[in-house]
């Protein structure tokens, strides 16, 4: 059968959150990386068989809402960017624009070294440049 996708997510973490909770319900699902550099546009699809596609939506109900990741992220741990007003790990960051996709790939991945990205908190709004 085909696969459908449920949700798509801009972290691996939650997409893989997002997959335990739909197998503990016995729902095979998987993550696709959506395109050659998704390491730099962050589009990660989680997909179920296509019979299993409307009992997977109404477990997770709004599949696109973000997972509160204080759940499972220790307010110290430096593994995940913490916003710097009220230090939840609620981060998301921007994707690439298209022209910064070129540059890293044209630059052989160097100049995403150097490039800073948009963080914003999901919990108080908080906006920086990470």
């Amino acid at each position: 059968m085909s696969m459908v996708s449920v949700g798509v997510f801009t972290s691996e973490f939650e997409a893989q959150a997002v997959c335990n909770r739909l197998e503990a319900e016995d729902i095979a699902a998987r993550m696709n990386r959506q395109g050659r550099y998704h390491g730099f546009t962050g589009a990660i699809a989680v997909e179920v068989d296509e019979a299993d596609a409307a009992k997977a939506r109404e477990i997770l109900g709004d599949a696109d809402a973000p997972v509160d990741m204080d759940e499972y992220v220790a307010p110290g741990d430096r593994k995940y960017r913490h916003c710097p007003a009220c230090h939840t790990a609620n981060v998301e960051m921007a994707p690439l624009t298209e022209g910064k996709v070129w540059l890293t790939m044209l630059s052989f991945g160097l100049a995403a070294l150097f490039m800073k990205r948009d963080c914003r908190c999901r919990k108080c709004g908080h906006a920086w440049r990470g």
